[in-house]
């Protein structure tokens, strides 16, 4: 199984009079970067939902909201933020210099803004509301999964489409590339035969030279090499482990291939043939970079 570092998941519980929802978003990232984001007062829950969600993703830019909609009644501990409040305070004081207005900032004012106050539950419910949140994360995560998966799914099919066709465009290079020999012997008696028509060339020095540049346009390395990365790239594909990093080297060594050929070419098919799999293999490598 292929996965998307691209996912979107949502869970909500509401038992024993909480209410909690959990959202889970990602991009991609070339590591595992996981931001948490809850209201004020509930960061002790923090470090447990990293441990948890990072047992489950492995990589991508990850974004978690959590929400606490209700508690229950009287069962709570109303907590004030003072930290809130003095930067409020301060803010204010400092907004009321820059205008040239009268601050007039007091108690009663400052208790009227949001987040001044947050409801905590008892301790006797911390782990009524722990179950629950837990709950709310784990179907988040599990609709976030299945997302992943879906688009992995659909990247992987697409990515081995384009490794069909890069074979078929080998398939007509390895033609080609067994055509350059003579190509080559026939430049080189156009060349002999244009600077000397009234000399014989010599058919054995010929023969050298032919053999010479025959060796050196040789790409059966390269082919070879290019069918071994497209094989490893299918077995990826099919592995059920995460792949991202794996495929992105291997298309790099692609890539290097093919430039090798192409260096190497004395042949305008097959440069054009480089060209169309250097954006072939770009393609792939595009598609890699949202794969875990």
């Amino acid at each position: 199984m292929v996965y998307s570092m691209t996912g979107i998941g949502d869970g909500r519980v509401t038992e024993n009079g909480f209410d909690v929802t959990v959202s889970v978003r990602s991009v991609n990232h070339r590591y595992f970067n996981l931001q948490i984001h809850m209201p004020r007062g509930y960061q002790r829950y923090e470090v447990v939902l990293r441990d948890a969600i990072s047992r489950r993703i492995t990589r991508g830019k990850v974004d978690v909201n959590v929400d606490f909609h209700s508690l229950p009644a009287n069962t709570g501990e109303l907590v004030i933020n003072r930290g809130y409040g003095a930067d409020l305070c301060r803010e204010i004081k400092l907004l009321a210099m820059e205008l040239n207005i009268p601050d007039g900032v007091t108690a009663d004012r400052l208790v009227r803004f949001n987040d001044m106050f947050t409801s905590l539950p008892s301790k006797e419910k911390n782990t009524d509301l722990e179950a629950v949140l837990f709950r709310a994360l784990d179907m988040a995560l599990d609709e976030f999964l299945q997302s992943r998966l879906a688009e992995g799914t659909h990247l992987m099919k697409e990515m081995k489409g384009r490794v069909s066709g890069i074979r078929a465009t080998l398939s007509q290079l390895r033609h080609s590339a067994g055509l350059q020999p003579g190509v080559v012997r026939e430049r080189l008696m156009n060349a002999v035969q244009m600077i000397s028509r009234d000399l014989t060339p010599d058919s054995k020095r010929l023969e050298e030279e032919v053999v010479i540049w025959a060796v050196r346009s040789d790409v059966t390395e390269e082919l070879t090499r290019l069918e071994s990365h497209l094989n490893r790239i299918e077995d990826i594909l099919d592995s059920s482990r995460a792949v991202g990093k794996e495929l992105d080297f291997t298309i790099q060594e692609l890539h290097r291939e093919i430039t090798t050929i192409g260096s190497k070419s004395v042949m305008i098919e097959i440069n054009q043939m480089v060209v169309t799999l250097k954006l072939e293999i770009e393609k792939l490598r595009e598609q890699v970079q949202n794969l875990e």
